[in-house]
């Protein structure tokens, strides 16, 4: 489960857990000052003392799961990491249920992407952070390796803010012909098969782009890709 972690606390996530939900993404956008920037509530005020609090509580419990800190870097963020992924590691990583991931922020498209300031790949000060979480066991993937991605999953989801479920957090992918890229309303295998099974097409065509990200497949190669059935039975 991806989540912003706001009401991920102990008892949520033992309750998830007992649902057979174990692994948890929560994103970390910097100390407060930087995630309570970028993360707020509808009423304005920050986020990132409750999810702190929700993760402190995980770590101080013996619920049965695991916790990847997706953390973000950007050139506003930059300076203050060293100090908050020392605090971080020194927090959570001697628990063995809890690993750090550092990801950049990057272009994804949409309004004011142009005008974003980037990290390059290549930055040798985010090889320098990644020294810092580095731990035993880091090498062990908690989840698949970043080029697959999760809207390609079978086991995938999202949950949009008035309740809909989707496999892509991006924007509405649209067609020449203006036609939206169906994601489905219930669950796969309860109203929407075909639907839903276009989002997974790339591992039965072996379409490593379909399975990096499905959104850019739609929208580079075109309508062709929304024309795919479900088999009869499916």
């Amino acid at each position: 489960m991806t989540t912003n972690g706001y009401l991920l606390d102990h008892t949520a996530a033992e309750r998830l857990a007992g649902l057979g939900i174990r692994r948890f993404q929560v994103s970390l956008d910097g100390p407060a000052r930087h995630h309570d920037h970028t993360r707020v509530r509808a009423d304005g005020q920050g986020t990132f003392d409750r999810i702190w609090r929700n993760l402190l509580s995980i770590r101080d419990g013996s619920v049965d799961a695991h916790v990847l800190l997706r953390v973000h870097l950007t050139p506003g963020n930059l300076d203050v990491m060293p100090a908050f992924l020392t605090q971080v590691r020194d927090t959570f990583l001697d628990d063995r249920r809890f690993r750090v991931f550092l990801k950049r922020v990057v272009r994804l498209g949409g309004a004011g992407d142009a005008s974003m300031e980037v990290l390059d790949a290549e930055d040798e000060r985010i090889a320098a952070l990644e020294e810092i979480v580095v731990s035993d066991g880091q090498g062990e993937s908690l989840f698949e390796a970043e080029q697959v991605c999760y809207a390609a999953r079978a086991n995938s989801m999202m949950v949009r803010a008035d309740g809909r479920l989707g496999k892509c957090t991006r924007r509405p992918v649209r067609t020449r012909q203006h036609r939206r890229a169906p994601a489905p309303r219930r669950h796969a295998g309860g109203g929407h098969p075909a639907r839903f099974r276009r989002w997974l097409q790339g591992w039965e065509s072996r379409d490593a782009e379909l399975t990096a990200c499905p959104y850019e497949a739609f929208t580079r190669q075109g309508p062709q890709l929304l024309q795919l059935t479900a088999r009869p039975g499916s």
